[in-house]
């Protein structure tokens, strides 16, 4: 098991961090202080696996457990009704922190963890968006 603190600030939830259908977002990265647990992942399995919230215990998901969908809001949901996601990284020998989250639902195709947007403000919406490779800045994540 992996931990894992998103450099921009994966964040569970508004006051609601510990809930099923929390709403996931980017912001400013605090998750070494005291009030950064919301923004501790880690990867558990082997290649495809569960991002899990430290915090909460809770998953990288879809509302109410249903199936990968393109456009969608992502939020942390029960890990047993969570698709698993793949770690892409940039460079093939692993030596940068730069990746991308894939999933995909039975026989679709790849969806990547996206930023709604790529304003500089707090609380950026995270949605899932068809995968567009490490040219398109608001699929790039990094291990901070």
């Amino acid at each position: 098991m992996a931990g894992l603190l998103f450099a921009g600030g994966l964040t569970a939830g508004l006051g609601a961090g510990t809930a099923a259908g929390a709403r996931l977002w980017l912001s400013r990265c605090h998750g070494y202080a005291r009030n950064g647990e919301p923004q501790r992942w880690q990867f558990s399995g082997g290649w495809f696996s569960e991002v899990s919230n430290t915090n909460s215990g809770l998953c990288i998901g879809f509302p109410d457990g249903g199936p990968p969908v393109t456009g969608a809001r992502l939020v942390q949901e029960r890990c047993d009704q969570v698709p698993p996601w793949q770690q892409v990284r940039q460079s093939r020998d692993g030596t940068d922190p730069y990746f991308r989250l894939e999933t995909s639902g039975p026989g679709g195709p790849a969806l990547c963890m996206a930023a709604g947007n790529l304003g500089d403000n707090d609380q950026t919406p995270l949605v899932a968006a068809s995968c567009q490779g490490f040219g398109n800045a608001a699929e790039i994540l990094e291990l901070g």
